[in-house]
């Protein structure tokens, strides 16, 4: 007859407290350090003391079955089965053979007898059957009554036995495979984790390890769902608990726990319901941790005891004295939570190998590609684009995972990340990636983009597909690391993502505009965003839709009426009356600056309006929904849907193509498009593709915009925010490059004309007068020493070049040359020390020759002929000492006197 002792312990309490009691009395008056259990308050635990044993120290846990090999009364090997509930103890076999390999699941046992017979134990009905597995030294079989999985030691390979079908089919070479449900994961020899599915034989890779490797011994569970491992690393002596669900596609494994050394050899690494537990070894004992599988919280919940397995949400344990104990475990607090990661980097067999040329010039679209083709960078089409003397491409590791800690929720590679290198001035890079097709969702290439690492966050630099569909494509305008990720967004398109969002930073200080039946409404304090609601004060709003206004300064509240119809808010209060009914607002009204906000939506929609944001605008429409309508073209396709009067588009509406695709999204007045709005561009524009680009401009002429506009181009970037003349740069702007400002002054024509400022890498180089993109007229240009920029030169430029009267200037601001250029080089004119003292007085004769006096910091002058082209005494010329004395008269060749 068994005896059970129900308990309950929560931390540290129970049957070891008298024990700690009676150490301290006998102890007292010395101070003894004892090895203390931790348990973490994650869970409750519930202890169920049993009288039976377990001989071995090693069986397995199926339904409420624990299986094992022992020895009967005449000592040889047999199957036992032990009910966890009832404790009935049954012998499934009582043949004289040798048995070892055993496994369990699904109701069945297996194991390997005379080392090559593969049995069958059905542990409902006791009876054993050989399988018509053909004899062979077999060892690590699993099975989940429904298959058996068998390893086949000379050929390092897995096979499956289907129970029902006696077929026998290959899964792969690898060592220590587990299955559940017929799903199969193993270990396959080179190390990665994959899944077989035993039904329709197809398999996948789930996980390859960059670092350390799975150990394939106990330390290595599954579920049918999720599979946790015991992660060792070679380079130092830490160990990881890691857990992967397998039904996720191309997921990173989780880390339950970090630790320095493994714990009991014999305890086993278990899933239970909800729960799995693993050994440890910390403060100088052995633990068992569990897991909460789905807060992935861990706690300690046993010390020097074996973890045989985990049935349902208990754990089973042999004790010491060979006895079992059933611990249950119930989540009742909070535990630890691992911060460490894992790296989300596809794995590689080998590191990929980079290239480097150095070119000086790339030349017209020539390509630099790494050997495997995967990245590729090339140069714009401009061959005289000298702006690379070398360009790199080297795969980049994640070691310190730098690149994981950077992935939002919903991102993850699909390519290599790539380091690409090179030198560059004003020009742009295009650079151009293959991504892994199996890592890509069904119907997810819309959502794919190519980023770079910026100061620990993914940047989206563009996402357009070249005509196959195998590779990405966008402009770069600086080195950096480079990636294809696949972003998980509610829009259909990651480049519409991406726009929303910059867009929304570009509008996050300007006010919000409302609109009512096409005319702006002014208010004293700007709208106000508040609980996610556009506010608005009452007055001007209640006006414009011609409410009658009533304020009831006791009760704090106002009554619109109209017709019939009646509106009623109250300060502070989230709940309306509207026309006799109490409804409910999205946010309560409240002072601000002495004037009583509302919320906008609910005000519009109330008095039967149609309300409608329009976040490209940052403005709000409310108008009559009665003039809403559409309009088809002649082949019936949808030509417009919005505002529309007698037959015409007139108002808030959406202008579409042939093709289905957005046109304007804007304003209309009897057919034409005056803004404000949006044009979305599609097709070839001024000899590039637009597809992609947008702009948001306030007045349209003709169709194109005209006045302030911001271009946003295909990568979601700012390309031009200024002054248009119907669709042309004219006037005051700025223009960038890959969300680099490149320009800011006056245009004409999409010329740079007239004053302006030019960036290279964002760092200023020239202000000043420019004619059709080139320097002409006064200017200043700036150069770059260290982390200093400095004023270099400043003068008359024709051509692009200095070429007049004009000055040059040192690093630290001191005059360096003034005098003359011509075609940007030195010609009549001073150089000077950097203390300010005359260097050299050069003047140009009518021969061609340079005629100049050089003042020596010694005191030692000369005057004679010069040569621009070395910089020193060249020609016919004396050399007097500091009192003038003369010390050469003569002939000098390249600062050399000549005999």
């Amino acid at each position: 007859m068994e005896i059970e002792k129900e308990r309950v312990r929560v931390g540290f309490i129970g049957k070891k407290l008298w024990v700690l009691i009676l150490m301290v009395v006998i102890g007292a008056g010395s101070l003894v350090l004892l090895p203390k259990s931790a348990f973490a308050e994650l869970f409750t635990s519930t202890d169920k003391l049993t009288e039976y044993t377990l001989p071995e120290s090693e069986a397995k846990i199926t339904g409420n079955q624990m299986v094992y090999i022992g020895k009967d009364n005449i000592g040889w090997e047999q199957v036992f089965s032990r009910n966890l509930e009832t404790g009935e103890l049954k012998q499934l076999t009582d043949t004289k053979k040798f048995k070892k390999y055993l496994s369990a699941g699904g109701g069945y046992a297996v194991y390997l007898e005379d080392q090559k017979h593969v049995m069958l134990v059905n542990l409902l009905t006791g009876e054993v059957t050989e399988t018509e597995i053909p004899p062979y030294p077999y060892d690590q079989f699993a099975t989940d009554g429904k298959y058996v999985v068998f390893y086949k030691p000379l050929e390092g390979t897995f096979r499956a036995y289907n129970l029902e079908t006696k077929v026998i089919k290959e899964i792969g070479k690898g060592r220590r495979a587990l299955i559940e449900n017929g799903i199969v994961v193993y270990i396959s020899e080179k190390g990665s984790l994959e899944r077989y599915n035993a039904t329709d034989g197809l398999s996948r890779t789930l996980y390859k390890p960059t670092e350390g490797y799975i150990r394939n011994d106990k330390k290595f569970a599954f579920d049918g769902k999720n599979v946790i491992w015991i992660h060792a690393f070679t380079s130092k002596p830490d160990y990881e608990t890691r857990m992967l669900n397998v039904e996720d596609i191309d997921t990173v494994p989780k880390v339950l726990s970090t630790f320095k050394e493994l714990g009991d050899l014999f305890s086993q690494v278990s899933i239970g319901t909800g729960i799995a537990a693993w050994p440890e070894f910390k403060n100088g004992a052995n633990h068992i941790v569990a897991a909460d599988l789905t807060s992935k919280q861990t706690g300690i919940v046993g010390d020097n005891e074996i973890l045989v397995g985990i049935y349902n949400d208990q754990l089973v344990l042999r004790m010491k004295d060979e006895t079992i104990q059933l611990r249950q475990l119930k989540k009742t607090g909070e535990g630890q939570v691992a911060d460490t990661l894992v790296s989300a980097v596809p794995y590689f067999y080998s590191v990929p190998t980079g290239v480097r040329e150095s070119i000086g010039k790339l030349g017209y679209i020539k390509k630099l590609s790494t050997q495997d083709d995967s990245v590729t960078v090339y140069s714009p089409k401009d061959p005289e684009s000298d702006f690379y003397e070398a360009v790199t491409i080297d795969f980049k590791d994640d070691k310190d995972l730098a690149l994981t800690k950077a992935l939002k929720p919903g991102q993850k590679m699909v390519s290599y990340p790539w380091a690409v290198s090179y030198e560059s001035r004003d020009d742009v890079l295009k650079l151009s990636m293959t991504y892994m097709k199996e890592r890509v969702p069904a119907g997810g290439l819309n959502k794919l983009g190519i980023y770079r690492l910026d100061s620990g966050v993914w940047t989206y630099m563009g996402a357009l597909l070249e005509e196959n569909n195998t590779r990405l494509f966008t402009d770069i305008s600086q080195s950096g690391v480079y990636a294809v990720l696949y972003f998980d967004v509610p829009n259909e398109f990651v480049r519409d993502y991406w726009i929303q969002k910059r867009i929304e930073q570009l509008n996050a200080d300007k006010p919000i505009r409302v609109f009512l039946d096409g005319e702006e409404v002014v208010f004293h304090q700007s709208p106000v965003l508040k609980d996610g609601s556009t506010t608005v004060e009452f007055r001007p709003i209640f006006e414009k839709l011609g409410l009658d206004i009533e304020w009831n300064d006791s009760k704090q509240s106002v009554t619109g009426t109209n017709q019939g119809k009646s509106l009623s808010l109250i300060l502070g209060q989230d709940e309306a009356n509207v026309n006799g009914s109490t409804t409910s607002m999205p946010t309560a009204p409240f002072l601000n600056q002495g004037y009583t906000f509302v919320p906008l939506r609910f005000v519009g929609e109330a008095t039967g309006r149609k309300v409608l944001w329009d976040a490209n605008l940052k403005s709000v429409y409310i108008y009559d929904p009665a003039t809403e309508g559409k309009l088809y073209g002649d082949n019936g396709a949808l030509l417009y849907e919005g505002q529309v009067k007698n037959g015409q588009m007139n108002g808030k509406g959406k202008l579409y193509r042939d093709n289905g695709s957005v046109w304007y999204d804007a304003v209309f007045h009897d057919n034409e498009v005056v803004g404000p709005g949006v044009i979305y561009f599609s097709g070839n524009q001024y000899g590039r593709d637009r597809t992609g680009e947008i702009a948001i401009a306030q007045k349209f002429e003709d169709g194109r915009q005209t006045g302030y506009v911001i271009n946003i181009d295909d990568s979601s970037f700012v390309a031009y925010e200024g002054e248009t003349k119907l669709g042309v740069f004219q006037g005051k702007g700025k223009f960038y490059i890959v969300d680099k400002l490149v320009y800011d002054g006056e245009f004409k024509d999409n010329l740079y004309d007239g004053y302006g400022k030019y960036f290279i890498n964002g760092i200023l180089r020239y202000e000043g007068n420019w004619v059709k993109n080139i320097p002409n007229g006064y200017g200043k240009t700036y150069e770059k020493s260290e982390d200093k920029v400095y004023l270099y030169e400043e003068g008359q430029y024709a051509d692009g070049m200095l070429n007049g009267k004009g000055t040059q200037y040192y690093s630290s601001g001191a005059k360096y040359y003034e005098g003359n250029f011509v075609k940007g080089g030195t010609s009549n004119g001073t150089y000077y020390y950097e203390d300010g003292k005359s260097w050299i007085e050069l003047a140009l004769k009518e021969n061609g020759t340079y005629f100049g006096t050089i003042y020596y910091k010694n005191g030692e002058r000369y005057v004679g002929e010069y040569s621009k082209t070395y910089m020193t005494r060249h020609g016919q010329g004396t050399t007097y000492d500091k009192d003038g004395k003369v010390i050469f008269q003569g002939k000098y060749k390249i600062d050399v006197p000549q005999p």
